[in-house]
């Protein structure tokens, strides 16, 4: 009889430790899907906003790009033309550069971000220097002599040409992918 008892205990030993080694397996696999899950979603969160930071960056730089096209267009429309005066080609060259310059300050925390901010700004400033430099050469051309003449023809030149290096640069930093 105690043998039968000793089976019988050993028995309820062995299912109970069975049940217990059980749960405690399904409480581990149970947590720790918790926490998988709870770090998929975290990680799915972070790459919808990464996602979505490089999206609207690309969509910001695509604009810069397209306003920074413009300018050196229009400043080559302009400079091909020297001395002929077209008012509407400076008025939209004016327009383009304060448009520049908006969103480059609109943008500046992206841009700083990515260390870019100074080499578009030094791109912009060259290209205030352009704008103001031609319209000072139209709004004295009719004073000075023909070496005035000469002489802001070349710097247009330089600056036109300086101008076009650095645009090549801002827009290959611009359009590489972060």
């Amino acid at each position: 009889m105690q043998k039968i008892e000793d089976n019988i205990t050993t028995a309820i030993i062995a299912a109970v430790i069975s049940v217990i080694v059980t749960v405690l397996i399904r409480f581990i696999e149970y947590t720790y899907n918790y926490r998988l899950d709870k770090k998929k979603s975290r990680l799915n969160l972070e790459i919808n906003v990464d996602e979505k930071k490089i999206i609207s960056r690309l969509d910001k730089y695509a604009i810069l790009v397209e306003y920074i096209y413009r300018f050196r267009n229009l400043s080559r429309e302009l400079f091909n033309v020297l001395p002929q005066k077209t008012q509407p080609l400076i008025n939209e060259l004016e327009l383009v550069l304060e448009t520049l310059k908006n969103y480059l300050y609109s943008f500046r925390f992206d841009l700083e971000q990515d260390k870019i901010f100074s080499t578009v700004h030094e791109y912009v400033h060259l290209a205030k220097n352009y704008q103001l430099n031609l319209s000072d050469y139209y709004s004295f051309s009719n004073i000075y002599d023909e070496s005035y003449h000469v002489t802001q023809k070349n710097l247009m030149q330089n600056l036109f040409e300086e101008l076009d290096k650095k645009h090549k640069n801002v827009i290959s930093i611009l359009t590489k992918i972060r």
